[in-house]
């Protein structure tokens, strides 16, 4: 298949559309995230009373990855 000037193949769109979403968060996702890390902050405050230091880093790594995953992207408006 070839594509001529000011076509645009079907993976190029497919290719787009996905990097739009990945801009944005939908409020439900939003809503999602910040519920796991509510879950994972009252975990990490069990792992700290018994001093489980490996449990710690992991639920604090955890904890990091969603607030970078919040605030690198926006909410999509609708």
């Amino acid at each position: 298949m070839q594509i001529e000037e000011g076509q645009v193949s079907s993976a190029t769109l497919k290719c787009d559309l996905n990097s739009y979403m990945n801009k944005y968060l939908k409020p439900s996702e939003v809503l999602d995230t910040l519920q796991k890390k509510v879950d994972l902050k009252s975990s990490l405050k069990e792992a700290k009373k018994s001093k489980d230091t490996d449990s710690i880093d992991k639920i604090s790594k955890k904890i990091a990855k969603l607030e970078l995953k919040l605030h690198s992207r926006q909410l999509i408006k609708t």
